[in-house]
């Protein structure tokens, strides 16, 4: 007989047709499932119907219950379903193209720049070691320099003691920099007096000429091509940041300074050259320069807005054609592209910029719309393909 305990109490042995029937180790037809569930103590508890009765109750409340993420769902579905006007259709357009262009713009101004990188690249390189080269050369001969200083001081008083040439010992008895005037004056003196000294010294100081002659070319050839360096990486930085690629950490850090520190140019344009304004050209120049890092509106569409407010010019001129048109044809500049800083440079069907010299300009929409960028002359061409025009100066007598 089987017994089952439970706590305190005890249920009777089970019929021989239950244990049959529940033992699904006997080769039977039931199996382990036929078999009520048994609890701990080994005992079969079914539930009261009162129990089943609540249980199916809470059951059937639950189910009634709105799902509150079922709802938001709803709702979310409801305000999607809802029509968009076709003026907020076209706006999502407009917009969508804005942007498509903006960054086509980019890209192309970074190809661009990126293609010329490499060449000026190399000139930059180049031009730096033969700069450095004739640094070191021309220090290298500091000494000589100065016995010749020295020497020249000596004869000159000699010279002036016999009489020899007072004219030309007039410019050379203090020689206090070795510039080429002072240097080739002394050179004739020393010849002039003839002693084997002065002789010896004038042989040096042509060694000394030729230093200063390489130094000078050297330096010349380093500004031309850290100037074209400088032009290109910039707009390389310029595309860049319009795309996006350097907004965040010390890339975006380095492009917003270099923006921020360029320099401003000095301005040719006198005061009858710029009629009804009341900036002067430098002013109106670290006006742009100042929109590029430090925006005050959205300057999409407004070219000749910008100009105008930076030159303090009255607002009256419909559009930049219309800028170009009225001005005298001896005072526009067509089709030349060597605008200095400071000038109006146009381009049809209807553009202006403000030129910064060197073929930089200021210009805005070219590398997105709404915004004021330092670019090139060719970046616009490549980005706009207009058609340019010419420059003049900064005169708004039509307004």
């Amino acid at each position: 007989m089987l017994m089952f305990a439970s706590a305190g109490a005890s249920v009777g042995a089970p019929t021989p047709s239950e244990t049959t029937k529940c033992d699904a180790t006997q080769k039977t037809k039931t199996t382990k499932d036929d078999c009520p569930k048994e609890d701990e103590s080994g005992t079969d508890k079914p539930k009261p119907d009162a129990d089943k009765a609540k249980d199916k109750a809470k059951e059937d409340a639950d189910k009634a219950k709105p799902d509150e993420a079922d709802a938001d769902k709803g709702k979310k579905d409801k305000e999607k379903g809802k029509k968009k006007t076709k003026e907020e259709i076209e706006a999502e357009k407009k917009e969508a193209a804005a942007k498509a262009a903006a960054a086509a713009a980019a890209q192309k101004a970074l190809d661009l720049a990126n293609a010329a990188l490499p060449k000026v690249t190399k000139a930059y390189k180049a031009a730096g070691k033969r700069k450095k080269a004739a640094d070191a050369r021309l220090n290298g001969l500091n000494e000589q320099i100065e016995d010749a200083r020295l020497t020249v001081a000596r004869v000159a008083r000699q010279a002036y003691i016999t009489g020899v040439d007072p004219a030309a010992l007039a410019q050379v008895v203090t020689l206090e920099s070795a510039d080429a005037s002072s240097w080739s004056n002394a050179q004739r003196m020393l010849k002039m007096v003839g002693d084997t000294e002065s002789v010896k010294m004038a042989q040096a100081i042509e060694t000394i000429e030729a230093a200063e002659a390489e130094k000078t070319a050297a330096d010349a050839q380093y500004a031309t091509a850290k100037a074209e360096y400088d032009l290109v990486t910039l707009n390389v930085n310029a595309a860049r940041f319009s795309m996006g690629l350097a907004d965040e950490g010390p890339a975006a850090a380095e492009v917003a300074e270099f923006f921020k520190t360029y320099p401003v140019p000095d301005c040719s344009f006198k005061p009858e050259d710029m009629n009804k304004t009341t900036k002067t050209c430098q002013e109106a120049i670290r006006y742009v320069l100042a929109q590029v890092t430090a925006p005050e509106k959205d300057w999409f569409y407004l070219c000749l807005n910008l100009q105008t407010i930076a030159y303090g010019a009255p607002q009256t001129i419909p559009n930049a054609i219309d800028q170009w048109n009225g001005m005298p044809e001896e005072l526009r500049h067509s089709p030349n592209t060597v605008a200095p800083p400071g000038a109006l440079m146009f381009w049809a069907p209807n553009h202006v910029a403000m030129s910064l010299g060197n073929n930089m300009l200021v210009s805005n929409d070219v590398l997105g719309n709404g915004r004021v960028w330092i670019v090139s002359f060719e970046t616009i061409q490549a980005v706009w393909g207009f058609t340019y025009l010419g420059w003049t100066a900064p005169d708004f007598r039509n307004a």
